[in-house]
């Protein structure tokens, strides 16, 4: 779950009380919004959401099957995301979509993009 607490009234929000065996992360922050992934409806890829922490409002960002992996540019948008292969090789697609580099298995496992 992803759980936020007022530092004032040590209130605890969860943010994602409306999802049955929800596995959370968080990517980062970017002003006031937080660009979480939610694992709610398939274990195995996180749908990208961006909360406002000031209002506590979550807002589905992008519907994910099939990517392992995202990367965000200074404003909270995708500029990277992993697909993985059944074989463990990788692929990684821009934005837009379009393959940015493709990996054997064996450099797949020793390769991770830096900002």
């Amino acid at each position: 779950h992803v759980m936020g607490v007022d530092v004032e009234t040590a209130k605890i929000t969860d943010y994602t009380q409306g999802f049955d065996r929800v596995l959370g992360k968080i990517y980062g922050l970017v002003g006031s919004k937080a660009i979480l992934g939610i694992a709610g409806k398939n274990p195995l890829y996180h749908d990208v959401y961006s909360l406002d922490l000031k209002r506590g409002e979550l807002t589905l960002a992008y519907s994910n099957e099939r990517f392992a992996k995202f990367w965000f540019d200074e404003k909270g948008h995708i500029a990277l995301k992993a697909e993985v292969h059944p074989e463990g090789a990788m692929t990684y697609f821009d934005a837009e979509n379009h393959v940015f580099l493709d990996l054997s298995p064996e450099d797949a496992f020793h390769t991770t993009p830096l900002k």
